[in-house]
């Protein structure tokens, strides 16, 4: 009898800690699949809203763009605009405006004696052509450019932005909060390492952005002037934000605007006085992505 107890005893426990075994093998399963999922859910919501904030940054800064009132103008392209106008235009302006002065008759009151008669006569008027010289100034010909080509879509906006930095880290608390209350806690260390690798990783696909950017873009930023007195460009450099997410082996990315020295206005000079640093707004054409300096680099039609 003592000896089927002991036995029963034992086979109890035995079971007992096979199931505990069992428990704590799916237990941490469980946590294991839920931390994978967590992390590919933090990834997939993290890809999701910087798409869509990419896309609402860009049509923010079109609106505010197209949102500028007068313009004082730092450079104007003229060979540039020179080449587009006429496209947008139909490639017929007036030039010239004549008007005529032609004869006409005049009504007038003559007095005779004591009664008053009304009296017409021809007054002879000498036909008078007059030429009026219709020449639209450059700035707004650039206005009507610029108005096409963001009408037309033809212009890619935001480049120089990186604003996912803040909005991602906020949504990603979010989502970790959202983890955090469905029963699995992930470290704070654990979180920073991991936030740290996904905005390294929004980094470098904002990299391809501005790698695969072509056509006309606009910016608006604040670029500082570089020293260039011995050629005949002025070097406009901006450091772009998403270089403090880049791992150390990368170099720092950047836009560079060269701006031809002679289409640079009075307010321009002043402006872009060596390292000195300027709010502006560009429209330009990219020319080229040097991949060893991670610098896209622009030629201006305008900046203002």
């Amino acid at each position: 009898m003592e000896s089927s107890s002991i036995l029963l005893i034992s086979t109890t426990l035995v079971i007992t800690a096979a199931m505990a075994i069992v428990f704590t093998f799916f237990i941490q399963r469980s946590i294991v699949i839920r931390s994978r999922y967590s992390r590919e859910q933090l990834w997939e919501d993290l890809d999701k809203h910087s798409k869509v904030l990419n896309d609402s940054i860009a049509e923010k800064k079109k609106r505010e763009i197209q949102s500028t009132g007068l313009k004082t103008f730092y450079y104007l392209d003229e060979s540039q605009i020179k080449d587009l106008y006429p496209q947008i235009a139909g490639g017929i302006t007036a030039e010239q405006i004549q008007t005529k002065r032609l004869k006409g008759s005049k009504k007038g009151i003559s007095a005779k004696l004591k009664i008053v008669e009304p009296e017409y006569h021809q007054e002879a008027a000498d036909e008078k052509t007059t030429t009026y010289s219709v020449k639209q100034h450059l700035s707004l010909q650039y206005n009507e450019i610029e108005r096409y080509l963001f009408d037309k879509s033809q212009v890619t906006f935001a480049l120089e932005d990186f604003e996912s930095d803040e909005a991602l880290i906020q949504q990603a608390e979010n989502t970790v909060n959202e983890i955090r209350d469905s029963g699995l806690d992930i470290p704070e260390e654990t979180m920073r390492r991991l936030l740290a690798k996904k905005m390294e990783k929004l980094a470098s696909q904002n990299i391809k952005r501005l790698e695969n950017a072509s056509g006309y873009i606009a910016i608006k930023c604040e670029v500082i002037a570089m020293n260039t007195e011995e050629t005949e460009y002025q070097r406009l450099q901006y450091e772009h934000p998403l270089s403090k997410y880049l791992s150390q082996e990368e170099n720092k990315a950047a836009i560079q605007i060269n701006c031809a020295k002679e289409s640079i206005t009075p307010s321009g000079c002043n402006a872009f006085a060596k390292h000195k640093r300027a709010k502006i707004t560009c429209l330009g054409k990219v020319l080229s992505w040097d991949p060893n300096t991670n610098t896209l680099q622009i030629s201006p039609i305008a900046i203002y």
